[in-house]
């Protein structure tokens, strides 16, 4: 899905620029949230119509400041675990990280 794609690479190049002066350790929630938007799509069984396409933001935030930030985001598809995710995430954040909070 190459909206995805393009929704992941703005998002890391932004989250880059926020960190670029962070230091030292910082605590930091994660979550994810799911969302849709609307698509045309076209197949010879049903003709032309409407359907919703889903994607996910799995997100990491600094959790002691007073404007939260994103220190890491990735989109996926709206099956993708949180839990799964979770690692990759972690290991690819750019800053140290102290507590992390998560929900169940």
């Amino acid at each position: 899905m190459k909206a995805r794609n393009d929704l992941q690479a703005y998002f890391q190049r932004v989250i880059a620029l926020m960190i670029m002066n962070l230091q030292g350790t910082v605590n930091a929630a994660a979550d994810s949230l799911s969302t849709n938007m609307y698509g045309r799509w076209y197949t010879v069984k049903y003709g032309e119509g409407d359907r919703r396409q889903y994607i996910k933001l799995h997100a990491i935030v600094t959790a002691d400041t007073d404007i939260p930030f994103f220190i890491y985001a990735k989109v996926t598809d709206v099956i993708a675990s949180d839990a799964a995710e979770l690692e990759g995430m972690f290991s690819n954040v750019g800053i140290n990280v102290g507590e992390m909070y998560l929900d169940r």
